[in-house]
C-alpha cells in the first residue's frame, strides 16, 4: 500500500500543462521567424524599400488575418477570454481544434508584423509615418 495516491486527474492535468508549453514555445518561435524574416532584410535596405514593402507587408498580413477570421473561425476573434469561459461554463472547456489554429495563425502574423524599437515593446506599425519613423530613429507619436 502507498502512502501517496495520485489523484486520477493528475495525469491529464501534466499532459495539459506539458501541451500547453509545446504550442507556447512553437508560438515564440513562430512570431521570431516572422518577424525576422521580414523586418530583418527590410532595415538592412533603402528607406523607400522599408516604408513601401513594409506597407504591404502590413496590408497583407492585416487581410491575411480578416480572411482567416471570418472565412473560417469568425467566433476566434478577439482577445479569447469570453470565448474559453464560456467553453468551460457550458462545454468542459472544449474547444474546435479549427478555432485553436486560425487564432494561432493569426495571432501569429499580427503579433509578428509588428516592429519592435530597441526599447523592446512592440508597437503596431499601422501607418507610412511610424514605419519612416522606426527607420529614421525618431519619435513617432
Amino acid at each position: 500500500m502507498s502512502l501517496f495516491k495520485i489523484p486520477r486527474a493528475t495525469p491529464p492535468i501534466i499532459l495539459v500543462g506539458l501541451l500547453g508549453s509545446v504550442v507556447a514555445v512553437l508560438f515564440h518561435h513562430a512570431i521570431h521567424f516572422i518577424h525576422h524574416s521580414i523586418w530583418t532584410p527590410l532595415a538592412a535596405g533603402s528607406l523607400e524599400d522599408f516604408a513601401g514593402i513594409g506597407f504591404i507587408v502590413l496590408t497583407v498580413a492585416g487581410l491575411t488575418n480578416g480572411w482567416l477570421l471570418t472565412k473560417y473561425a469568425p467566433e476566434a476573434a478577439g482577445s479569447g477570454i469570453p470565448q474559453l469561459k464560456t467553453a468551460y461554463r457550458q462545454n468542459y472547456g472544449q474547444i474546435s481544434f479549427r478555432i485553436v489554429w486560425v487564432k494561432f495563425v493569426a495571432a501569429t502574423l499580427s503579433v509578428g508584423r509588428r516592429i519592435k524599437p530597441r526599447t523592446g515593446r512592440p508597437i503596431r506599425a499601422t501607418s507610412w509615418w511610424t514605419c519612416f519613423s522606426f527607420r529614421t530613429k525618431t519619435k513617432a507619436f
